[in-house]
């Protein structure tokens, strides 16, 4: 069977799209660090250099690899040839094949060997899975019901015995979980100035309901697929986290956007490591952990922008300096909530005018012309900062 397998010209064109906007992180670093410098600590720039610069790098250097991959067969084996490496294996080597959402995979029978993946946005993938299907065993046909296969499953490798215990523990760790995050993110709502450290409990719980997936071992996962119902999870207690951190970044604005993004990427980098780490023994399909892992990182992203607002702002601890500015326009968002925004006129490092966002109070005492405080910070990142401190 003398076949070539290489992507479609759509899933080119998507692939290399993502390398694109990977290649955008790296740029945009290299252009930061030359305009304003590099940032201090020393730390800071280390960071910042591998989680914006090496990191995407390497990630589109693995993507771009595997779409400029080429995959043959003959009657002898298959072979995986791209820039990077390549693989081959004979078909007498081929033990069976294991479909793991939209990627076949060729399982060899010697452990010196490596397996080789055929994905489905690739020419001929169809007349591949049916002549597999036609010559080797189907792995996947060993398909448990996952309330036993949890129920059934040890700690130990190899062994099988009745588990409910460990089952009705990650349930409590999640209750424990979920019930802490609901009180925290709600006194962020209700003692956000009164009490100004609360987003630190938040910060540290997030990665500790990570580490708890990690410590239960597939019985506490990071969210509920339709066939794994059974299975506790930590999606409430990631969104109460977003949530109560996303809320204290409400009333203070950032200058200079691109800093702010890049170490909220490093910081979402990290979380979703962490997250990959802590579902390894997840007992699922690979789509659907991808699919999880995807859904996650969005909640993530917002959190990890919310905890480097945070740590810029709460670990501030240099002296201010004050500005004035004129409102020069109101407005009113109307939608599932009404929003009040005052527009004021540019002001010390803002070149341009901007809306800010003020409490209905504020909006119906100032008119047009009227002057406001801004309280302007240097940033304990580097990244100043500046909230309305009153309207005149």
């Amino acid at each position: 069977m003398q076949r070539e397998y290489t992507y479609a010209r759509g899933s080119r064109i998507f692939l290399f799209s993502f390398v694109a906007l990977l290649a955008v992180i790296p740029m945009y670093t290299i252009y930061s660090m030359i305009v304003n410098g590099l940032p201090e600590p020393m730390v800071l720039t280390i960071i910042m250099v591998v989680g914006a610069i090496v990191l995407p790098v390497v990630l589109a250097i693995v993507f771009t690899n595997e779409g400029l991959s080429v995959i043959y067969t003959d009657n002898d084996g298959i072979r995986y040839k791209s820039f990077l490496y390549t693989r081959e294996l004979l078909w007498s080597e081929v033990v069976g094949y294991r479909k793991d959402g939209n990627v076949v995979i060729l399982v060899p029978g010697q452990k010196s060997k490596r397996k080789i993946q055929v994905s489905a946005y690739r020419s001929n993938y169809a007349e591949l899975v049916r002549w597999a299907d036609n010559r080797y065993r189907d792995l996947d046909r060993r398909h448990w019901d996952l309330d036993s296969h949890y129920r059934d499953r040890s700690s130990v490798k190899g062994t099988r015995v009745l588990d409910q215990g460990r089952l009705r523990e990650a349930k409590h760790t999640a209750w424990t979980l979920n019930i802490t995050a609901t009180v925290l993110a709600a006194l962020s709502f209700f003692l956000r100035h009164t009490v100004p450290w609360l987003p630190v409990l938040l910060i540290i719980l997030l990665p500790v309901a990570l580490m708890m997936v990690r410590r239960h071992r597939g019985f506490l996962i990071i969210n509920t697929a339709k066939k794994e119902e059974i299975l506790p999870d930590i999606t409430w207690t990631t969104l109460c986290c977003t949530v109560g951190l996303f809320l204290f970044t409400m009333p203070v604005y950032t200058v200079g956007q691109v800093n702010l993004w890049i170490y909220t990427l490093i910081v979402e980098a990290a979380l979703v490591g962490l997250t990959i780490f802590s579902i390894r023994d997840w007992e699922a399909k690979r789509s659907t952990k991808i699919v999880g892992v995807i859904t996650y990182a969005f909640l993530l992203l917002i959190a990890s922008y919310g905890m480097v607002v945070f740590i810029n702002v709460f670990l501030d601890t240099r002296s201010a300096g004050l500005y004035q500015t004129t409102v020069v326009n109101k407005r009113i968002s109307t939608g599932k909530s009404t929003s009040y925004y005052l527009e004021v006129w540019p002001w010390g490092p803002v070149r341009s005018s901007e809306s800010i966002s003020v409490v209905k109070s504020d909006y119906e005492e100032t008119e047009i012309n009227d002057l406001v405080n801004m309280e302007l910070h240097r940033g304990a990142l580097g990244l100043p900062w500046y909230r309305v401190t009153g309207i005149k």
